[in-house]
C-alpha cells in the first residue's frame, strides 16, 4: 500500500491526505454535487470553485492539526491547503514518473 501524502501548510500545520483513486474521485464528485445543492449550470462560478475545493479536501484529507476544522476554516486557508495538497500530489507523480524511467527518486 502506498503511504499517504504528507505536507505542511505554513501557519496551519501538518496534514496527510489520501491519493486520488477511482473510488476517491467518485466520492469527490458526489460531495461536489451535494455542496452545490442543485444544478451546476445554475450555480455561480464562485460557488462552483468553493464546492470543488471543499469536496476535494473533505474526501482526501486524512489527518489535520487538532485545532483545524475544514468547515470553520477561512477561505484563504482552504485555498492554501488545496494548493499544498496539489503540490504534494505533483511531487508524488513526478517521483513515480522518474522511478518508471529508471531514475533514483522514489515515490
Amino acid at each position: 500500500m502506498i503511504a499517504p501524502l504528507s505536507f505542511t501548510v505554513p501557519g496551519l500545520g501538518d496534514f496527510t491526505a489520501k491519493h486520488r483513486t477511482m473510488g476517491t474521485q467518485i466520492k469527490i464528485e458526489h460531495a461536489y454535487r451535494q455542496a452545490l445543492g442543485g444544478s451546476e449550470d445554475e450555480a455561480p462560478e464562485s460557488l462552483r470553485l468553493i464546492a470543488a475545493v471543499q469536496s476535494q479536501l473533505s474526501v482526501l484529507l486524512e489527518q489535520c492539526p487538532a485545532d483545524f476544522k475544514l468547515d470553520d476554516a477561512h477561505l484563504t486557508d482552504c485555498y492554501a491547503l488545496y494548493a499544498a495538497l496539489r503540490d504534494a500530489e505533483d511531487r508524488f507523480r513526478d517521483g513515480v514518473a522518474q522511478a518508471r524511467q529508471g531514475g533514483s527518486a522514489g515515490a
